[in-house]
């Protein structure tokens, strides 16, 4: 198998969107402010940009009723 290390990572919000376009999920709304975490949270960890979490955040905390995502 070849790997191509030419592929992009992709952020929490570029997969879902890529998952709303393949019709692989259904878009919801309410579940913006989690990906606008988990993308911030996804920068941090990558470099991408400064650290700017505390230094006691280690991670994101979801919680939400069954099949919500």
């Amino acid at each position: 198998m070849d790997i191509s290390f030419s592929m992009q990572i992709k952020s929490p919000s570029e997969r879902y969107e890529a998952l709303v376009a393949q019709q692989t999920i259904v878009f919801d709304a309410t579940q913006q402010p989690a990906l606008e975490a988990l993308d911030s949270l996804w920068l941090a960890l990558s470099g991408k940009r400064p650290q700017t979490l505390p230094k006691d955040h280690r991670g994101v905390y979801l919680w939400g009723s069954v099949g919500r995502g």
